[in-house]
């Protein structure tokens, strides 16, 4: 009895802070008290510059701007207590985040909340959840998994079934592989048939194929239930997640909601009980392991109305084939475009609603799109997936290979259209020819059953391919590779090793994901360094590659730039089409008429491509690609592969849904709740969604001081430059009575600003690759941070102040192509020139 007592007591105890906590909230939002942030108007809205060669020296007397400050890290211990209490409902995750902070925000709206309703909930129903959360995350093995619950049986004396083996733990999910259906094909490189099953639920020994079933060599398709995944996807936040598609209106491109084709053919009928999500559609290889010639090809989706950063935590798996060649178009396909036919038309219902799934576009490489559509490869004649271009054949060496020049006439080729395409299936069922393609086509598409998809234009050319690990790939390695040593674009050893000397220099925000890699290392780089390479570090090769190809690269260089905006106005993007049009025809005239290989003739495309469906970074092959590896590591040993990786990705569904149900409708610990929102990536807007967290976080968000504070004698400079902020910024007069004394201050070395990212100071060295004391200004100046500064011990209404130097501004010199008729702007992470 005491000690239920005791808990009742923390318990209300717990409950009275928040209550207390949420009515200060209320009454700051209704006075707009002033811990609403705002960043002082010398910061401009292009972040931070991502110029990597910028200098370091500066140039003036110190100045100063201010930050607007809730809360900082590492506070005094005897107010953590308080902090957490009165600024937990103020902390929010933005959107679309891939990564979150170790600090966990909470939301105290009881109203609109049910986190903290009068339900608690008992260790038993949570442990085995974290187990099984933890397995998930660090891919642990059975018999590590064993050890594991043993671990904590006896480190929390806890007599709960669910932990006594790892067979309980997972027992509750064990029905979710009973729908998953399995094909077996003949393995035969020839042959696609589908093998006879015995008694046994193996393939008989003969087959009506008369290839032998050898099991050593099976291959075989996984079918999952796409309805099932959807209705995880459902109930794990999918419909708080999901975004207005009605946010552009035709004049800017951004994500796949932007685009042309998207606004057209994504139309509601007016019913407010029935929802559309669409989907992009992938298939890609990759090998299971690296001496074996059996690999896993995926048929995944990606849906479209949710943040792109929390597209990876909800993907759809609807097949995955495993074995030794292609996987046949027919049994790979076939069911599942069965399935999503039914979703596409009749929807499924989810309480009220009605939620329909329909695939919209199709993101694939070159070499993979053949298994969705019947058809020739680009090195066959019209082997372009987009328009009417046959190609030229040319000799190389001892053989030849098929080249994409572009002609001088605009437009250059007719593009593909489903009418185009069912016109040339008609030709070839009346010439009964099937082995002839004609225009490249070969045979129907599995795609023909869905009568609402437009398969022709659904087609995106892949950027990570076409242009990361394509045109930009094919030029470095023109310029490095020593058989080219006679041409003039050739970089010698010793011009590579000034390349390599600038690089290693140059240090990159946090932004950048990738640091700068070395040239002489170009056979390992992956296409984000290429696409690093081309945005930030091309640079490097100024003065050192002949001007005129230095020049020519510009021209995709500034394309990217334009294309890989979050947003951008159409009249830009189309600008684009015409210098991609300019780069191939002269990549024609300065590197020969042979080397203009299919990639090149990618480029042309892109444009068309971003006005379908908008930008070429919302239906890129990056995500997929990921999700190829995620499934690779999900598993252990070497029996049963396909198995494995279906059985762990259900798994960490069903187990990911019920998080979020726990966490939402019951009063977890804190720790806890942090825990399972930590190792199954669950964002705070699925895990909480209330009107202060909507509102409040998403209008303000959320300034944080970063690291402990250190308490030091103010530097008489750092004194004037104050002084003469606050004389000709603060008019209200209300940073001047929060900082009444200036003989000490609170110094930072680490500050995060929403939708800015983290700036640093000059002397924070735990970062010694990356740039982040540098602020782009909007009088187009770079403010260079030597200090992050507050005048009182625990800001929570108080004001960060900014002190450091202008370094320099910018020139008018632009990194920008030299073609006539076209007015070249600077855009946001744009790499430009500095004065001074």
């Amino acid at each position: 009895m005491a000690n239920e007592n005791r808990k009742l007591s923390r318990y209300l105890k717990r409950k009275l802070n928040l209550k207390e906590a949420q009515e200060e909230i209320e009454q700051m939002v209704k006075k707009k008290a002033p811990c609403h942030q705002k960043v002082n108007n010398h910061f401009s809205d292009n972040e931070i510059s991502s110029n990597p060669q910028q200098s370091e020296q500066p140039s003036s007397e110190p100045v100063t701007c201010v930050l607007t400050s809730q809360f900082h890290e590492d506070e005094d211990p005897k107010n953590i207590a308080e902090l957490k209490s009165k600024t937990s409902s103020q902390n929010s995750v933005a959107e679309g985040c891939e990564s979150y902070d170790s600090d966990e925000e909470y939301n105290l709206n009881e109203k609109n909340s049910n986190t903290f309703e009068d339900k608690d909930c008992e260790s038993s129903a949570y442990l085995s959840m974290l187990c099984l959360a933890y397995k998930l995350k660090y891919h642990l093995s059975n018999e590590a998994f064993k050890d594991h619950l043993k671990i904590i049986q006896i480190a929390t004396e806890s007599t709960a079934a669910e932990i006594e083996s790892a067979a309980k733990c997972v027992e509750k999910y064990d029905h979710l592989l009973m729908d998953v259906k399995k094909i077996f094909v003949c393995a035969n490189k020839n042959c696609d048939a589908i093998l006879e099953i015995g008694k046994d639920g193996l393939p008989k020994q003969k087959q009506r194929c008369r290839h032998p079933f050898d099991k050593s060599r099976s291959c075989y398709v996984l079918v999952l239930p796409i309805e099932q995944q959807l209705k995880f996807f459902l109930e794990s936040g999918g419909m708080k997640l999901r975004k207005e598609t009605t946010g552009y209106d035709g004049t800017t491109l951004g994500d796949v909601q932007s685009g042309k084709c998207y606004r057209e053919k994504v139309r509601g009928d007016g019913s407010e009980n029935q929802v559309i999500f669409t989907a992009q559609l992938n298939v890609d290889g990759a090998q299971s392991f690296k001496k074996s010639k059996f690999g896993i090809w995926p048929f995944m989706g990606v849906i479209n109305e949710i943040p792109y950063g929390a597209r990876r935590a909800h993907m759809i798996l609807m097949a995955l084939w495993f074995g030794n060649k292609k996987p046949p178009r027919g049994p790979f396909l076939d069911t599942s475009i069965a399935e999503l036919k039914h979703l596409g038309s009749s929807g499924m219902k989810f309480g009220e609603l009605t939620v329909f799934l329909r695939p919209l576009v199709l993101t694939t490489d070159s070499m993979a799109r053949t298994v969705f559509l019947d058809g020739t490869i680009c090195r066959g004649e019209f082997g372009c997936d987009f328009c009417l271009h046959a190609g030229e054949t040319t000799k190389i060496g001892r053989g030849s290979a098929r080249v994409y020049p572009e002609p001088t006439t605009n437009p250059t080729f007719p593009l593909r259209t489903i009418e185009q395409h069912e016109k040339d299936l008609m030709v070839i069922t009346i010439a009964l020819e099937m082995g002839k393609p004609v225009h490249g086509i070969k045979g129907p598409s599995p795609f023909l059953a869905l009568t609402f998809f437009d398969y022709v234009t659904a087609q995106v050319p892949d950027y990570l391919h076409s242009v990361c690990q394509g045109a930009i790939k094919c030029l470095l390695e023109f310029w490095t590779d020593s058989k080219y040593h006679t041409e003039l674009w050739h970089l010698n050893k010793h011009k590579l090793a000034i390349i390599d000397a600038r690089l290693s220099q140059m240090r990159p925000p946090y932004e950048v994901t990738r640091t700068s890699a070395l040239v002489s290392n170009l056979g390992d780089w992956k296409a984000s360094e290429y696409r690093a390479f081309a945005l930030y570090y091309f640079s490097a090769l100024e003065d050192l590659l002949p001007k005129q190809f230095y020049d020519h690269f510009l021209c995709l260089v500034y394309g990217l730039q334009v294309l890989l905006q979050e947003e951008v106005a159409v009249e830009r993007v189309k600008e684009v089409e015409f210098i991609f049009q300019y780069f191939v025809r002269e990549a024609e005239v300065l590197y020969g008429r042979k080397r203009i290989r299919y990639n090149f003739h990618l480029l042309t495309h892109l444009v068309q491509s971003a006005l379908n469906w908008g930008l070429p970074w919302s239906n890129s092959t990056f995500i997929p690609e990921w999700f190829n590896g995620e499934l690779i590591s999900l598993k252990n040993g070497t029996q049963c592969v396909a198995e494995q990786m279906v059985k762990s990705f259900l798994l960490k569904k069903a187990v990911r849904s019920d998080a979020i149900s726990l966490i939402t409708n019951f009063n977890l610990p804190i720790t806890v709740s942090a825990l399972l929102r930590k190792l199954l990536n669950i964002s705070q807007k699925e895990a909480f969604y209330s009107h202060i967290n909507q509102d409040f976080g998403s209008s303000y968000g959320t300034i944080k001081l970063l690291g402990s504070a250190l308490k030091k004698k103010t530097n008489p400079f750092y004194e004037i430059a104050i002084l003469n902020y606050l004389a000709s910024s603060d008019l209200d007069g209300s940073l001047k009575k929060s900082t009444e004394s200036f003989a000490y201050h609170y110094s930072y070395k680490r500050v995060s600003i929403p939708q800015k990212g983290i700036f640093t100071t000059t002397s924070y060295t735990r970062s010694p690759k990356r740039t982040n004391f540098c602020g782009y200004m909007k009088d187009d100046s770079f403010f260079m941070i030597e200090s992050i500064i507050s005048f009182q011990s625990f800001p929570l209404e108080g004001n960060i102040l900014l002190v450091g130097r202008v370094m320099g501004t910018i020139s008018a010199v632009k990194y920008s192509p030299p073609i006539d008729n076209i007015s070249f702007l600077n855009f946001p992470g744009q790499s430009r020139k500095l004065i001074g």
